[in-house]
Order: C-alpha cells, then structure tokens, then sequence
C-alpha cells in the first residue's frame, strides 16, 4: 500500500503506538480538512466535538508537522513530547486533559 515507503510507515506506526499514554483516553487519529474548508472552522468543530463527547476521559493525538501544534494548543491541547518518525519529520505527541 505504502509501496517504497512501507517500512518508514511502520517504524513510524510502532513509534505512535509505543508514545501513546497507559492511562485511558480517546486517541484523536487522521484529522484533515479539504484545502477549500481551511480557515473556516470545520477542523476546531470536528475537535471540540470529540472533546465534548469525551466524558471524563483524556484524548491523545499526534500532530504531524510542528505547524499544527498552535492549532491544537488553542483547543487546549498540550505538547507532552516528540514521536519518531521515519522518513518525514518528528510527530509531536500531544494531550488534552478531560475536565
């Protein structure tokens, strides 16, 4: 599926799944927006969504590029460190706790 790029996607997959918290929580994966639906709020809905349905429970994502980190942040979000990737740049491992 990857093709050439099958085992840098699997280093990184193991990386993800051995950065991810022992405490329960709601893992936030492949969040993404159409270019057409950037700036206008579709993602922050999509996000704030899951965190009013997290109940009590933390939720855990990686961004994947350092420029996504400031989005994130301003839904509260917290950086709790870098994930390895390979072949592409680190992911930052990020934490939302529930209130």
């Amino acid at each position: 599926m990857h093709g050439a790029h099958a085992l840098d996607m699997a280093l990184t997959v193991a990386a993800c799944e051995r950065a991810r918290p022992t405490v329960p929580h709601w893992y936030l994966a492949d969040l993404g927006t159409l270019p057409a639906a950037r700036g206008r709020g579709a993602a922050s809905a999509l996000v704030r969504h899951r965190q009013r349905r997290a109940d009590g429970t933390g939720i855990y994502l990686e961004s994947s590029t350092r420029a996504n980190v400031p989005f994130y942040a301003r839904l509260g979000f917290a950086e709790i460190g870098p994930v390895r990737a390979f072949g592409t740049e680190d992911l930052t491992g990020m934490w939302w706790e529930a209130r």
